[in-house]
């Protein structure tokens, strides 16, 4: 529990940076593994050290193939023809929205999801608003909150890499196991399109 406050409550208060609240966690799970709890021998931390930075390196492995194919996308100009081609297809609000979800979904089995909005949000956001009057506040929680479903689905997906490595699981049976999660998700940003109060500022 220790963790999650020391991460989140760091960050809320800003106290820590993302980056220092983690190197803070670290620190806290190693004295009250080693010390107060005694469940974390100072013999295991070579091995500990050892699975980082092997799962490590497939998670940044995985983030530099997706920073290569987001440069060929911005270099090919395929995000302003994918945009181009949903504005042509509709003039409503909420099918745009609709299809816009579609499209980030598929986006974010392929590439991270801080490379993805930087190069799709300033494409994007302008076309929103100028052409369907959608406030800006809902369309940024529907983005981020459809790319981070990325996390979560293969090829990419980096949260469930590892998740996988660090639960030993095979990806095939977590992809299965986090299905129901993946429809709530989806329901959630659904609620987002269609129920719109529900994410602006009052």
């Amino acid at each position: 529990m220790l963790i999650p406050l020391t991460i989140i409550g760091g960050i809320s208060w800003g106290i820590f940076t993302p980056t220092e609240s983690a190197a803070v966690a670290i620190v806290v799970a190693l004295l009250f593994g080693a010390i107060v709890f005694r469940e974390l021998p100072l013999r295991a931390l070579p091995r500990i050290i050892d699975r980082t930075v092997t799962n490590t390196a497939i998670v940044l492995f995985l983030i530099m193939a997706a920073k290569v194919f987001g440069w060929v996308l911005t270099f090919n100009q395929i995000p302003q023809a994918v945009a181009a081609f949903i504005v042509s297809l509709t003039g409503d609000p909420l099918i745009f929205m609709l299809l816009i979800m579609v499209a980030l979904m598929v986006v974010g089995m392929f590439l991270d999801g801080i490379a993805a909005l930087i190069i799709l949000t300033p494409i994007l956001l302008p076309v929103a608003i100028a052409n369907y009057g959608i406030d800006p506040i809902q369309f940024g929680v529907l983005m981020s909150l459809t790319l981070v479903l990325g996390l979560l689905t293969p090829p990419v997906g980096t949260g469930l890499y590892i998740a996988a490595a660090m639960s030993e699981i095979p990806i095939t049976r977590l992809s299965r196991l986090v299905a129901p999660y993946i429809l709530a998700s989806i329901a959630v940003i659904l609620m987002v399109i269609f129920v719109p109060w529900t994410v602006r500022p009052f």
